[in-house]
């Protein structure tokens, strides 16, 4: 349990030191931008999940190559 008090003191902390200056609307914009980044990020992990799925199956997973698929045009919409 004390490693997580200890974490949330770090963020805490992070969070001082890199927003406490900022106006509301320019932290609406930084966690905007941090969602989206979030967003991206967990939709390429998922993608390379799929992708490993597939290769290390010898008969490909029709189910499995469709959501990696979709999740490639969601990072085209998305535009990473």
């Amino acid at each position: 349990m004390n490693n997580i008090a200890d974490y949330v003191k770090i963020l805490m902390l992070q969070y001082e030191a890199l927003y406490q200056d900022l106006s509301n609307i320019e932290l609406v914009y930084e966690s905007k931008r941090l969602r989206d980044r979030l967003i991206i990020n967990s939709l390429k992990n998922k993608k390379i999940y799929f992708h490993l799925i597939c290769m290390t199956q010898v008969t490909k997973n029709t189910k499995s190559t469709k959501k990696s698929e979709e999740l490639d045009e969601l990072l085209k919409v998305i535009g990473s």
